[in-house]
């Protein structure tokens, strides 16, 4: 149903053994990761979040991973900053190529956003290529997702 409704929108195409990202999806997701790259990331998300700027915090943890927040309240997870820009970027470039945006859930939106990840060939923070580490799986039983070059997690 997804992949169906993905492929209508012109966002992922089906080749003989694989789902991909369309060129122009990708060209356009990112454009709006290096957009808002250029910019300081806790006013983006800020923004984003309909929070205040002087409360957003990102935290590095221990493992690696990025935790934000604004005042008390936990705004989410990610495994890395490069990780973030890509989920905000999806979220902004879906909204507009995506017609069924507007009928998912909060769940369903994060759950794409984050699935689309995977879909990325080269790193955001580098433009090196990509490995998925069989051997290193998350919680969820997907592989992780690094670049090689500079290390940064995305998955």
């Amino acid at each position: 149903m997804v992949v169906a409704a993905l492929t209508a929108a012109d966002i992922v195409t089906e080749t003989a053994d694989d789902v991909v990202l369309t060129d122009e999806f990708r060209a356009a997701w990112r454009g709006e990761i290096d957009r808002l790259q250029a910019l300081d990331r806790a006013s983006y998300l800020a923004s984003f979040f309909e929070a205040d700027r002087e409360t957003m915090r990102i935290e590095k943890n221990p493992d690696g991973s990025v935790t934000v927040r604004a005042d008390r309240d936990h705004l989410g997870e990610w495994p890395s900053t490069m990780a973030i820009d890509a989920d905000v970027a999806a979220f902004l470039t879906l909204q507009e190529w995506f017609p069924e945006w507007d009928e998912l859930t909060g769940g369903e939106r994060d759950s794409l956003v984050a699935q689309l990840r995977l879909f990325l060939e080269a790193c955001p923070a580098c433009e090196a290529d990509l490995t998925m580490e069989e051997s290193a799986m998350t919680p969820e039983g997907v592989p992780r997702v690094r670049c090689a070059d500079c290390d940064t997690t995305l998955v």
